[in-house]
């Protein structure tokens, strides 16, 4: 029941002779060990890739068994489940997809009018505002992972060095702060 290696002996007895066989054994882990690799935060209407990896086939809550599943595209947050089977084994990984609605704020949603675009955004990230300020992408944990100024105008942040997630971007122009939600992909 344990992994290791064991020396198994097998010992025949007759009324003439005795005759032992000594054998080592591995044991291995026979479980597999399941991970899903995708995005944890999507935008509502989304279709992502979700991939398994660890065991050698798998089932997917409410899918049928494959490596992967190319069409996850769920319109509320939900939870999953992938099975995954080797050497008449298997384990389950629990995953969570949180779903969020990706709106940049426009003009009648905020004081300063403020326009984020795209929302995902990959590597580039468009803010449009009518009077100057000071920008803060910060993390869910709370860790600010990008602050700069921003001009009246058009100012386009490079994001290449943030990983993909949530975030939250913080406004602050003359005696107002506005905050939203940002989310960047893949």
């Amino acid at each position: 029941s344990t992994t290791g290696t064991y020396s198994v002996k097998l010992i025949v007895y007759s009324n003439c002779t005795n005759d032992t066989v000594i054998q080592t054994i591995t044991v291995n882990n026979l479980s597999p060990t399941v991970a899903v690799s995708g995005n944890s935060v999507i935008c509502k209407g989304d279709n992502r890739t979700y991939t398994a990896t660890g065991a050698s086939t798998y089932t997917w809550t409410g899918s049928a068994s494959t490596t992967s599943i190319a069409s996850l595209s769920p319109t509320a947050s939900t939870v999953y489940t992938v099975t995954g089977f080797s050497n008449g084994c298997s384990s389950s990984k629990v995953f969570s997809v949180t779903v969020e609605p990706c709106q940049g704020l426009s003009k009648t949603e905020a004081e300063n009018f403020i326009s984020v675009f795209p929302n995902p955004f990959a590597n580039e990230l468009r803010i449009d505002v009518e009077k100057e300020g000071k920008l803060k992408l910060i993390s869910l944990e709370g860790k600010i992972v990008m602050e700069t100024a921003v001009q009246k105008g058009s100012n386009v942040l490079n994001t290449t060095l943030l990983k993909p997630g949530l975030y939250i971007a913080e406004c602050e122009q003359e005696n107002s702060v506005t905050r939203f939600r940002v989310v960047k992909g893949d």
